[in-house]
């Protein structure tokens, strides 16, 4: 006896109540989904006028403590008290200024703290620390 094969006797898959649920997730989705209005970055660019005058008030403040406890502002030795007039000095005349702190490995901590509280009451309120370059 031959066996006959039947055409109609092969597996369908409906594939309608997969889709129902694909369309009704992809619903939900977007009805949950919140948008929100990205900020973009302000880009304005300095104009050519004065450059060298400009240069020179935008250039960061430094200051150095180094490991005898000697404070450098700019080149002179000062006090740590002092560091506060002077940084609103450098405040008044620009107040985009950056203050960068350099300290020594060595560098006494509360000579380091004086330091950035002067900063800070001067009109700066986040100073940059750095580590103070080794001399060769």
């Amino acid at each position: 006896m031959r066996r006959h094969r039947h055409d109609d006797d092969e597996a369908n898959v409906d594939m309608t109540p997969m889709l129902d649920i694909v369309f009704i997730m992809l619903i939900f989705f977007i009805v949950t989904t919140s948008f929100t209005k990205e900020d973009a970055l302000d880009m304005t660019r300095p104009s050519n006028n004065n450059t060298e005058n400009t240069e020179s008030k935008k250039a960061p403040v430094a200051i150095e403590v180094s490991d005898i406890g000697e404070v450098v502002f700019d080149g002179r030795v000062i006090m740590p008290s002092q560091v506060s007039a002077n940084i609103e000095t450098r405040m008044a005349e620009n107040p985009e200024t950056v203050v960068i702190i350099q300290a020594h490995d060595q560098a006494n901590t509360e000579v380091v703290m004086a330091v950035i509280d002067g900063v800070r009451d001067g009109g700066f309120k986040t100073p940059v620390l750095a580590r103070l370059p080794e001399k060769q």
